[in-house]
């Protein structure tokens, strides 16, 4: 049984280092492939897509691929362990086993209604960090117009608003 337990441990973090491997591959090329289009926006497209929502698109959303990766083997091996798990509880329990596969069933809906309703808060979270990274990069666009007209004081007190609102 150690022997089983130590080799499968050994395969999954060998699997884990090649899924994270992976993940900064993708991720790697994700941003490359956004930065390449950024650079060859038009002005028209660039009103569509600011500077923040692009920079938002390479860090946040390139690493949540990056994330994504180390679960994958567990697609395969969770349906797996969870048959052998409950065949070794009816073999051992007999079929009053059952009743605790079948609440094992039974909450994964309530968790994906759970997930659903987390959803549109993660997207408001999203849409704030997008409008942070928008005005950071308006006022260092325009660094040199703040400091000539001497507005740092407006553009402190805008930003300092929309660190609070979010």
């Amino acid at each position: 049984m150690a022997a089983l337990a130590i080799s499968q441990n050994t395969l999954y973090q060998r699997w884990a280092l090649g899924s994270v491997a992976m993940g900064v591959y993708i991720r790697a090329s994700l941003i490359d492939i956004v930065f390449r289009k950024a650079t060859t926006l038009s002005s028209k497209a660039h009103l569509i897509y600011p500077d923040g929502a692009i920079v938002n698109l390479m860090s946040t959303d390139a690493s949540r691929i990056d994330t994504a990766m180390l679960p994958a083997p567990q697609v395969v091996s969770v349906p797996i362990y969870t048959l052998v798990i409950v065949g070794l509880l009816i073999h051992l329990m007999g079929p009053s086993a059952l009743l605790g596969a079948a609440i094992l069933v039974l909450v994964n809906p309530v968790q994906g209604w759970a997930m659903s309703k987390l959803a549109p808060i993660r997207k408001r979270a999203s849409q704030f960090t997008d409008s942070r990274i928008r005005l950071t990069s308006e006022i260092l666009h325009g660094i040199k117009v703040i400091k000539f007209f001497s507005w740092e004081n407006k553009y402190d007190f805008v930003f300092i608003v929309t660190r609070l609102v979010s």
